[in-house]
């Protein structure tokens, strides 16, 4: 795991290289087992590469990057591991005299001797990836298939940047750091920015699944240019070379259930075995639920005596360590536990901004950097569940859409509108009765029936089921002070082929995990020096996955029930069996005590006019209903806090 970047100029723009050497040890907690860069001009453009290496395979000198080919023709910088490197050495190039056996240099003689496109088809990993051509003058920046790995451009009228963090960015004299109000929009609405925007207009992030490749024979530098107007461009090609979308996404309605369980587990197995390549010491997240309960349990059959990881809190409402202990000891596991009091939480947060470096508002930040600190004490690579939810219909959003979908798949559009917008006129103790009988769902406080009511409001409006379980703010609470906050895919649902349980996961699968799950663990890992490897998220795992008729993922009102099967095959039902809880901590509580101070300065009128994106007056109404317990605003507050974090220390920092 590493971390890259380079700037490409015109020889009119002048970067000193000690400067540039600078810049790219912010990318230090990325790659602390060494930093390097290399200047090359050509006749037409002068081009600074940096790379911070954390060393995983081969850790001898010889593996450090930027590294060239043999016929010095290409640079590559590399960011990932390649699971199946030492496959492909074997079975494409067993006459090659390799000098070292890192899967960077594999890549980049599979590259040289097959091409881009063959070699993407080939690996097998997580990976963001920039490949240079002397010869041609073009350059590759290339993200893995489910966006593991981040790479972001960042463009200018005097150079093109890439970068694995945009804080690079901000230290490039003349780059415009203006902020995109789309990606404002985004951010309110879902708590992280959706790629391919960024914070900053002049900055996008590359799609997981695609590359870009940038003729520098003919490209002009240019800055204030849309994603799409930039991929659009004749010195530019855009190839999404991997996709998981409606239009190649083949469910398998008579798949049998056994084979489609017994195929889970192969490649799972398959996926864990494969990741485990590594010449330091590996371990594996260890919380207690469904999917890390899965990989460790796989592991243990694979590997004696693994490694496992899991944190604690003195709050009894919010610690399920005990469920991972219990675990633990059945599989004998060599396992680490650390209990974190309300003060070492507390510490933490006001520095959340200097590891998620653009606005990012998922509260589980906070435990998985936690956990990230531990498990790199001893370890520098964890295996983890990411991905379990996604591919299995593991999120409680499913398990609605699965109970709205049949209650209301019969109604006609029109008597559905009615009774939805009549909603709020009904007595909320009756619709606590509805929710009990028709969709056994117990509802215990006014505060939960407010927040469903707001979010059947939502479905209303667009008939958008997704789109409500989803958004935080939206355009009724006129927050902002700018005329931005638009909605998106209206109506999408019903021009859908799938069922809503099917759309949901795709929709999740292809924005929700890269741009905030992954980007929530690989910013919390990094930042500790850690890298974390994703089992599910193997090629042949997800495509076979979203082959799985949801009938075997939801089934008798339980999500995830094919990974609960395979389970219950290494565990007693009784270590697992429970409601799902998720990675928390009490928010809602320190915002009203011991956070309420601090939340009340990042609140203010004093740091909102810095920026003057939002008013005032909604602001203090929120923070004000929250203090006083009349309504749970902890998620709209917590995004508001960190955007106004982020402004104050990356952004103005």
């Amino acid at each position: 795991m590493c971390g890259l970047i380079g700037c490409i100029s015109n020889h009119n723009y002048q970067i000193n290289e000690s400067n540039f050497s600078d810049i790219n040890n912010l990318l230090l907690r990325r790659g602390p087992d060494n930093q390097s860069t290399l200047l090359y001009k050509n006749n037409i453009n002068t081009f600074n590469f940096g790379h911070t290496r954390l060393s995983i395979q081969d850790l001898n000198e010889r593996a450090n990057q930027p590294m060239f080919s043999k016929n010095k023709n290409f640079i590559l910088l590399f960011n990932g591991e390649i699971y199946n490197h030492l496959e492909l050495r074997k079975k494409y190039l067993k006459n090659y005299s390799w000098e070292s056996s890192s899967d960077t240099e594999t890549i980049l003689v599979l590259f040289e001797n097959f091409g881009i496109e063959k070699c993407l088809q080939l690996i097998e990993g997580m990976f963001s990836i920039a490949l240079y051509n002397k010869l041609t003058n073009e350059l590759y920046l290339i993200r893995d298939r489910a966006g593991e790995k981040p790479l972001y451009i960042g463009l200018s009228e005097n150079f093109l940047l890439f970068s694995s963090d945009t804080k690079t960015f901000l230290k490039f004299k003349n780059f415009d750091k203006s902020i995109n109000l789309d990606a404002v929009n985004q951010y309110l609405k879902l708590n992280y920015i959706k790629t391919p925007l960024s914070i900053y207009n002049n900055a996008f992030k590359i799609p997981p699944g695609s590359f870009i490749k940038i003729d520098f024979n003919k490209y002009k530098f240019i800055k204030n240019i849309d994603f799409n107007s930039f991929i659009n461009l004749k010195s530019i090609q855009y190839k999404k070379w991997w996709k998981i979308n409606e239009s190649n996404l083949l469910i398998d309605e008579k798949l049998d259930y056994n084979e489609a369980k017994i195929r889970v587990h192969e490649e799972l197995t398959y996926s864990v075995k494969q990741q485990q390549i590594s010449d330091v010491p590996i371990g594996v997240f260890l919380s207690g639920g469904i999917d890390s309960s899965l990989i460790t349990s796989v592991m243990s059959s694979i590997t004696s005596k693994i490694n496992t990881f899991t944190i604690g809190f003195e709050d009894k409402n919010y610690n399920e360590a005990h469920y991972a202990k219990k675990i633990s000891n059945y599989l004998g596991t060599n396992h680490t536990e650390v209990k974190f009091k309300k003060n070492d939480l507390l510490k933490i947060i006001p520095q959340l901004s200097n590891v998620y470096t653009e606005p990012f508002a998922d509260s589980s930040q906070i435990p998985s950097l936690l956990l990230s600190s531990i498990t790199s004490n001893k370890v520098k690579v964890a295996l983890s569940g990411d991905g379990g939810d996604e591919l299995f219909a593991g999120y409680n959003r499913y398990l609605y859409g699965h109970k709205y979908e049949k209650l209301f798949n019969n109604f006609p559009n029109i008597l559905k509108n009615i009774l939805l917008f009549n909603l709020k006129y009904i007595p909320k103790g009756f619709i606590k009765i509805i929710f009990k009988l028709i969709l056994n769902n117990k509802i215990n406080t006014t505060q939960e029936v407010n927040k469903i009511i707001s979010k059947l409001g939502i479905i209303s409006k667009n008939n958008n089921f997704y789109d409500a379980m989803i958004s935080e703010w939206l355009p009724n609470d006129k927050l902002l002070n700018f005329n931005n906050f638009t909605e998106e895919n209206i109506d999408i649902e019903n021009k859908s082929d799938l069922n809503l349980v099917n759309y949901m996961m795709l929709k999740d699968f292809n924005s929700y995990l890269c741009d905030d799950i992954l980007c929530k663990m690989d910013r919390a890992s990094m930042y500790h020096s850690l890298e974390v490897r994703t089992p599910f998220l193997n090629k042949k795992l997800i495509e076979f996955c979203f082959s799985i008729p949801h009938k075997f993922k939801i089934k008798n009102n339980t999500s995830k029930y094919i990974l609960k099967d395979l389970l219950s095959d290494y565990l007693p039902k009784d270590l697992y069996d429970r409601k799902k809880s998720g990675f928390a901590i009490p928010i809602s509580k320190f915002l009203r005590n011991d956070l309420k101070d601090w939340a009340g300065d990042m609140l203010s009128k004093n740091v909102n006019l810095k920026h003057n994106l939002f008013n005032q007056n909604v602001i203090d109404k929120t923070f004000k209903d929250h203090i006083q317990g009349k309504i749970n605003n902890e998620h709209k507050l917590w995004s508001l806090i960190q955007f106004n974090s982020w402004y104050q220390n990356i952004y103005n920092g």
